[in-house]
């Protein structure tokens, strides 16, 4: 241990006085345009209490997913028509939708208007829900289509 020299740390720096008090945070409240796109809170019409149930807590197997992500709102609608067109045709139910969250500063409008679209393609869209964590989460949502017969 003769080579060994003690440590010795170094005195800590002065404290410097505060200069200014620190800026207050801002509250930002979200936009409205994200707050109209609805998610349902109960279940709707057509749909048994279970069903709605395990597609909302992702428990439903995804038969088929698209990602919207990059595409204008008139290429999304077109490829999101003949996706839903394509899986209802072939019997598919369960339907994950990836929008993407879009940012802070820039909320996504494909997550605000793909919902309406859904709403409004009864038949053979069931119900639309937002998807769990491990599926996209706010960047995703689940389609529930009508059985084929």
């Amino acid at each position: 241990m003769r080579n060994v020299t003690p440590y010795h740390p170094a005195p800590p720096p002065p404290e410097e006085p505060p200069s200014a008090p620190p800026a207050p945070i801002a509250v930002v409240e979200p936009p409205a345009a994200i707050m109209r796109a609805p998610m349902p809170v109960s279940r709707p019409n057509g749909i048994d209490r279970q069903t709605f149930k395990q597609l909302a807590k992702g428990e439903r197997t995804v038969e088929a997913v698209i990602d919207l992500h990059g595409m204008t709102l008139q290429a999304a609608h077109a490829a999101l028509r003949r996706f839903v067109e394509l899986q209802a045709g072939t019997g598919k139910r369960c339907l994950l939708v990836i929008t993407g969250k879009g940012g802070p500063d820039r909320p996504s409008k494909l997550r605000q208007e793909v919902p309406l679209w859904l709403e409004t393609w009864s038949p053979p869209v069931l119900a639309v829900t937002s998807a769990q964590p491990k599926h996209g989460g706010a960047g995703a949502l689940y389609v529930l289509l009508q059985r084929r017969r």
